[in-house]
């Protein structure tokens, strides 16, 4: 049984790796965040929210392009007119 679970939890990531590649284990494990501006996932190393420069998976299914920028706890990501990315007040 657990051999099973462990199958199937690797093939998961796999065709989730396959949709959309990951540099390291830990942006395969970001935790989206809705409702946050140009999407910003938080980070598990450092607790923070980041915005990333690659394509990346929105809450609801659809896929953003994002620049790179991180926001503490409470601000959100903002693309601005320059095209750039600003943190603000959530």
């Amino acid at each position: 049984m657990r051999f099973s679970i462990a199958v199937i939890a690797t093939a998961s990531l796999a065709s989730s790796a396959a949709a959309a590649p990951v540099t390291n284990l830990f942006d395969a494990l970001l935790l989206p965040k809705a409702g946050r501006g140009c999407q910003p996932w938080l980070d598990l190393n450092s607790g923070s929210y980041a915005c990333r420069d690659r394509e990346m998976f929105n809450c609801d299914g659809s896929k953003t392009w994002v620049l790179m920028s991180t926001c503490g706890e409470g601000t959100k990501c903002e693309k601005s007119s320059s095209g750039g990315v600003n943190c603000v007040v959530a």
